[in-house]
């Protein structure tokens, strides 16, 4: 017992489950309940940046950045044309990125939607048996009165 808290309070022994259950907050329990019960995440993240409107987005979001360092060069070589027309191609381009994002997001939910469906389909209906079940039980309770 001395020596496996030794190795813990060292950082070479293995935590066990109990200490790892008890060290997690309230909102990551409740975060892993739900993903468990929902059948996985709502946007998986690798098929999310494999999307190339994603790619897009990253390559219009670096544009941007590119255009607004050539607008503060321009603002300090004293070139306007540079300068205001770093800020309206870097301000274009963010508001052209905003509605990318949002399709690439899309995309993303429908093709996570169909790699989980399956899992999903599962775990919906193992809830369903249960609240039968309770349901059920309930409905026993009440006529044995």
């Amino acid at each position: 017992m001395q020596d496996d808290q030794r190795e813990l309070e060292s950082g070479e022994g293995e935590v066990p489950t109990e200490a790892r259950e008890q060290d997690k907050t309230t909102a990551e329990i409740l975060r892993e309940r739900r993903v468990a019960a929902q059948g996985g995440p709502h946007i998986d993240h690798d098929i999310h940046f494999s999307l190339p409107l994603t790619r897009v987005f990253i390559a219009i979001v670096a544009v941007a950045a590119i255009s607004y360092l050539l607008s503060i060069v321009g603002g300090r070589m004293g070139v306007e044309a540079l300068f205001y027309g770093g800020r309206w191609a870097c301000s274009l381009l963010f508001i052209v990125a905003v509605p990318v994002w949002f399709a690439s997001r899309h995309q993303a939910k429908v093709l996570t939607d169909e790699k989980y469906a399956d899992q999903r389909a599962m775990a919906r209906a193992a809830a369903d048996r249960r609240a039968e079940k309770r349901r059920a039980k309930k409905k026993r309770a009440k006529s044995h009165r």
